[in-house]
């Protein structure tokens, strides 16, 4: 009884000391200055002198628990504080204890820290919970832990420290545990830059432009440090930031000197020779008898099937990745078939034809797969070739919506030359409350193609990571910035695959990296998979020179 009322009669001392403590903030200040290193449990990332700090300012907590040990009440007084980098990547965040007292004695401290960060233009959120310990301690210590997040985006965040959760222990055994959150927990916002601002990045957009309408020679821009992505979200929550992920960016003509600077071709299934392979595969079918007859090729094998006068190769639709016959799968098998419209009708192909059936459109199913088996409508951009050559986007309502079928047929009934793709239309996708193909959300790999609002120009995007890379939001905002009105993703993730050849393309931006294909001649974007190769797919879109 002697020991608890010590025990409370030091927490109102404590108590007291800090209402009369008169050590002005500014000094509090200089304190972190000249200890915030000393005191860092975790320092992989270190702090850089040119950065800007800021901090929140000490906030005082106390409370009390029962022990469930030994029914004493333990008391917990302290102050909190948070300091973020306001400047680079990544977004670090050190939290700070101040002052620490609790009722029963300790030796060790084990904490665990829960955080989100919320990007404030586009909503992106991270959240983490680190967990640090602290041993041969007592009362009276100040102690940090540094959490780091990549904030892949530039721009504000807003920052939570949701909980503080700290368990005292002697000689191994716990003796008090408190959970500091709501009132007591911590919020503010942190900053990181741009490397380069969006003026600059959009000017050598510019430049790209002009030559391209000038002279009739595509670029190649290339993102990586020092050269982040720019993207601007529209509307009155909008604003210009950028993201420091490796990428490419083709800007090409669309029409040079009254015709069409490339011809877009599909690699279609013959259903002869080595194309014949799935077709006598009884295994690949799934289980509702869809039959996977596509056979999946990586960028190389594709490339070298469709390479003849070929200027640049991207992957297209998503494909059928269900589980298919006798517990194997699409990879096992090798076989798979895109979703969606997959369909060429245009001449002179690589397989002269997309050779779909009984479908002439549709290879397979019409909607993308969840993964719960559910449908989701995909919308098509149709790339007409003949008479007037345009690129047109349709959005597709409902799973049993006909529009996209009706609009094929039409144009080939009127005798148009084509090709269609499927994927996700944008700015449609990006920000609708319906379920979209794949996961919209994900920061991951991204792949898309538009035109221009003028159809002067063709614009083609892969870049990411497999982790932390874009999310749709992302990559419609980066076609927003570039002024285009409509844009559609193709598969993304590790599916994401660009190859150009060599010595076509005026070079801008960062030095790209070494080619992650093995092939004379050819540049194709790094691989972005963690298991270090290229994802093998059933559908390819190639460009070739309209010679």
């Amino acid at each position: 009884m002697f020991k608890k009322l010590i025990g409370i009669i030091f927490f109102l001392c404590l108590s007291i000391s800090y209402a009369l403590e008169s050590r002005s903030y500014e000094e509090k200040d200089h304190l972190y200055e000249a200890n915030i290193e000393d005191n860092l449990l975790e320092s992989e990332n270190p702090i850089v002198p040119s950065a800007d700090w800021s901090c929140w300012g000490w906030k005082r907590v106390a409370m009390q628990v029962r022990d469930p040990h030994s029914g004493n009440n333990d008391i917990l007084s302290l102050s909190t504080d948070v300091c973020v980098r306001d400047d680079l990547r990544p977004l670090l965040i050190d939290v700070y204890f101040h002052e620490i007292f609790m009722s029963s004695s300790f030796d060790e401290i084990h904490y665990d820290l829960e955080l989100s960060v919320t990007h404030k233009i586009t909503g992106a959120t991270q959240s983490v919970i680190n967990s640090f310990r602290q041993t041969n301690i007592g009362n009276g210590g100040e102690y940090s832990a540094r959490n780091s997040f990549p904030a892949i985006r530039s721009g504000d965040y807003d920052i939570n420290v949701i909980a503080m959760k700290l368990i005292f222990r002697r000689n191994g055994l716990p003796t008090g545990e408190f959970v500091i959150q709501d009132d007591d927990s911590r919020q503010g916002t942190g900053h990181v830059a741009q490397t380069s601002t969006n003026a600059q990045l959009l000017a050598l957009f510019e430049e790209a432009k002009s030559e391209a309408l000038r002279l009739g020679q595509p670029s190649h821009i290339y993102f990586s440090s020092g050269y982040e992505v720019p993207m601007t979200q529209p509307g009155s929550n909008g604003g210009n930031y950028s993201s420091a992920n490796d990428a490419s960016l083709v800007v090409m003509p669309f029409n040079w000197q009254d015709r069409q600077f490339v011809v877009p071709h599909l690699l279609g299934d013959t259903h002869e020779g080595d194309a014949a392979r799935c077709e006598g595969n009884p295994n690949a079918v799934t289980s509702d008898g869809t039959k996977q007859i596509a056979e999946i090729l990586t960028v190389s094998e594709a490339w070298n099937k469709m390479s003849n006068g070929a200027l640049l190769l991207m992957n297209a639709n998503y494909f059928d990745t269900r589980a298919q016959g006798n517990n194997t799968t699409w990879l096992n098998n090798r076989c798979s078939t895109p979703l969606g419209m997959y369909f060429d009708n245009v001449p002179d192909g690589p397989t002269n034809g997309t050779h779909n059936e009984p479908n002439v459109l549709f290879p397979g199913p019409q909607n993308y797969i969840g993964s719960d088996g559910s449908q989701i409508p995909l919308d098509t951009l149709f790339w007409t070739t003949n008479r007037n050559t345009y690129i047109d986007l349709i959005h597709k309502g409902s799973p049993t919506d006909q529009a996209v079928e009706e609009y094929a047929l039409d144009l080939i009934k009127a005798g148009y030359q084509f090709i269609a793709v499927s994927g996700s239309g944008l700015p449609l996708r990006a920000t609708s409350s319906d379920p979209t193909p794949d996961t919209g959300s994900k920061d991951t790999t991204r792949i898309g193609l538009a035109l221009s609002d003028d159809s002067n120009l063709l614009y083609i995007f892969q870049g990411g990571a497999y982790d932390n890379g874009f999310s749709r939001l992302d990559i419609s905002n980066l076609f927003n910035a570039l002024g285009v009105s409509r844009a559609l993703e193709l598969d993304g993730g590790g599916s994401a695959s660009l190859a150009l050849a060599n010595n076509q393309f005026f070079l801008k931006g960062r030095s790209r990296p070494d080619s992650s294909c093995n092939i004379s001649g050819l540049w194709c974007s790094p691989v972005t998979q963690p298991d270090g190769s290229h994802r093998p797919v059933p559908s390819w879109l190639v460009f070739k020179r309209n010679n």
